[in-house]
């Protein structure tokens, strides 16, 4: 077996690698049982970066982001890669606290949470940090993520 190691500058990049090698080959399966290729990965990280785009979302701007192992949260991964946007995962478990302080300190522009997620109202814990840190936006990603055209993003 022979392992072949992709050389690249940035995330964006080496996907751009992965879906001209196997286009087709399977990425990801999640617990409903929903795939992504990963040319159907980069499409829908590309949709997602021009909706995140269209909202103001770019080059430089911190984004902190609290949500489950679902596909949409790789595909934010990727979409915000793709837009130069600076990523703050923040784990599921931390609270109003926590999360306040992290997004305080990173300087954070757009928060995105579930609105719900194992018994716990996110969107609640959001508004309350945010009405606390002038400046700061929240987007519910209930397994939808903002959608915009590609073509409308820069090279």
């Amino acid at each position: 077996m022979t392992i072949e190691l992709l050389e690249s500058t940035s995330f964006w990049d080496l996907l751009d690698q992965r879906v001209a090698a196997t286009p087709n080959a399977v990425m990801m399966v999640d617990d409903e049982g929903r795939s992504l290729t990963f040319a159907e990965y980069r499409q829908a990280a590309e949709r997602a970066a021009a909706g995140l785009a269209r909202n103001g979302i770019g080059e430089g701007d911190v984004v902190s982001w609290q949500l489950p192992t679902w596909i949409e949260s790789a595909v934010l991964v990727a979409a915000l890669s793709r837009v130069g946007a600076i990523q703050n995962p923040i784990l599921p478990i931390y609270r109003q606290r926590e999360v306040g302080f992290i997004c305080g300190q990173a300087k954070t522009r757009l928060l995105v949470l579930p609105g719900e997620w194992r018994g716990f109202d996110f969107e609640e814990m959001g508004r309350s940090i945010a009405s606390g840190l002038p400046g700061l936006e929240m987007l519910i990603a209930n397994r939808v993520l903002p959608q915009g055209d590609p073509s409308t993003l820069p090279p």
